[in-house]
């Protein structure tokens, strides 16, 4: 009999030994594989929440500064930022973007946003979980931030409180506000009407740096979006002059900034550039001129240079390119939205502020 017909016999005499002998060494190895690919799915989705939430857990104590965070303000960075409407991602909810870039930044949805801030809420130390505290301090431009930001957070069970009677108006209002949801971990979104540096924004930074950030003590907002620029600019009973200004700024508001900031290592402070306004379309009444803000805008990068609060200058070229719209069309262009016009020589119109939020939303994700 040849080998091949010896080995046929034998199989067909010891079927079921050989076919178990198999079995075995067959059910090892797919043990083996499975093993090894759900290590590497384990080691592959910690890589996406470290790449894509790189930095977000600045705000998960104040035990210590996360230098790492840095890169994210980049967000908030002119020449960094460069519009590419090739890699803006419409309507994808995908949260784990690799290699994700300044350039290419996130368009969120409400569902992103929620994602986001559970992550960065369970990401508190133990025993530490109090609530996220994001504050909007200036003037009706940092308002209509404020209502941008809100726009993106889901209304489940949204309490809005304000300091005066007027909580009915959604974007034109001179008051402070405070909007908090249980139900995503008990949020906090603020506003606070601070048109000129005077008493009560030095108060809050002074109730904000004394403030304990321990249990549910949402006082000391994590991040902080800051713009009082404008108003000094024209005529105001605070300010009468550039250099009152930079006095008001350097001497009083900057102290209590850097207390703040040494109180509170995870907290973040943004200073809103201020944008440029529509000459075409400015009152002589109110005497805010681009030339002017551009002077005032220098002396605030020079104030704020290396004292960790960062200058949020990327939203103008959204707003330039709002501009020259509203130029192409003879400032005639309209629709039912507050500070959606070319009639506005200040506000920038929603959409560029929408674009506002998005910037804000991959900074903080």
């Amino acid at each position: 009999m040849s080998d091949f017909g010896s080995a046929v016999h034998l199989l067909v005499m010891f079927p079921s030994s050989s076919v178990a002998h198999y079995s075995l060494i067959n059910l090892i190895v797919l043990l083996i594989i499975t093993f090894i690919v759900a290590l590497s799915l384990r080691c592959a989705i910690s890589m996406e929440l470290s790449v894509r939430f790189a930095g977000s857990n600045r705000f998960a104590d104040d035990a210590g500064h996360d230098p790492g965070s840095r890169a994210a303000d980049d967000y908030f960075n002119r020449r960094y930022f460069d519009i590419k409407h090739d890699l803006i991602s419409h309507g994808d909810s995908d949260l784990f973007h690799r290699g994700r870039t300044p350039s290419s930044f996130k368009k969120y949805t409400k569902e992103d946003v929620v994602q986001c801030f559970d992550f960065l809420s369970s990401s508190r130390q133990s025993g530490n979980h109090r609530p996220m505290h994001f504050a909007f301090v200036g003037d009706s431009t940092i308002r209509q931030h404020f209502v941008s930001f809100l726009k993106w957070i889901p209304d489940y069970d949204r309490r809005t409180t304000a300091s005066n009677s007027s909580a009915f108006a959604e974007y034109y209002f001179h008051e402070d506000r405070n909007v908090t949801s249980a139900l995503l971990n008990n949020l906090r979104v603020s506003f606070y009407w601070r048109d000129l540096i005077r008493e009560e924004v030095l108060a809050d930074f002074e109730r904000w740096t004394s403030a304990s950030n321990d249990g549910n003590n949402p006082a000391s907002p994590d991040l902080i979006l800051l713009g009082i620029t404008a108003h000094h600019v024209g005529t105001n009973d605070v300010s009468s002059s550039l250099e009152t200004y930079v006095s008001l700024l350097e001497d009083k508001l900057l102290p209590l900034i850097k207390n703040s900031l040494a109180a509170h290592r995870r907290q973040k402070i943004v200073w809103l550039h201020q944008s440029r306004t529509v000459v075409e379309m400015t009152p002589d009444a109110y005497d805010i001129y681009p030339d002017q803000i551009d002077k005032y805008n220098d002396e605030i990068r020079r104030v704020f240079n290396g004292t960790g609060v960062v200058i949020w200058d990327s939203i103008n070229t959204v707003v330039e390119e709002n501009v020259r719209a509203c130029a192409m069309t003879a400032f005639q262009r309209w629709d039912q939205k507050m500070y959606s016009n070319c009639y506005d020589f200040i506000h920038p119109g929603f959409g560029a502020i929408a674009l506002g939020s998005h910037l804000i939303f991959n900074h903080l994700c």
